[in-house]
């Protein structure tokens, strides 16, 4: 995985991260953020994917309907709100570098 590093705080090393599953249009990440030392899940959007509305299948180019930018509003929208149920993981940061779009959430936990 390439560096997980925000402008704003440094989210974890190269090392510590553990891919969790590929998505659409890239991949989840479990890591341990430094600054804090909090358990937290990266969700890592191809951007040239993401422009294009688009993954990659069976090495064919697909139409799809993700757009990690209304995910982020919208979790960022309803954990901003004091009476926001435990059970919606928390929104912590978004970011993007040359290639990726990078979500940050806490990590709600095993299923």
């Amino acid at each position: 995985m390439s560096s997980c590093v925000s402008k704003s705080s440094t989210l974890m090393k190269d090392n510590d991260a553990t891919k969790l599953m590929n998505t659409l249009q890239g991949s989840v990440w479990k890591a341990k953020q430094q600054s804090t030392n909090r358990d937290i899940v990266i969700k890592i959007t191809k951007r040239d994917l993401h422009k294009k509305s688009a993954s990659v299948r069976n090495g064919r180019l697909c139409a799809i309907s993700e757009n990690i930018k209304s995910e982020t509003i919208i979790l960022r929208h309803l954990t901003s709100n004091p009476n926001c149920p435990k059970s919606i993981v928390k929104f912590i940061d978004f970011f993007k570098t040359d290639k990726d779009y990078r979500l940050i959430m806490e990590d709600g936990g095993a299923p």
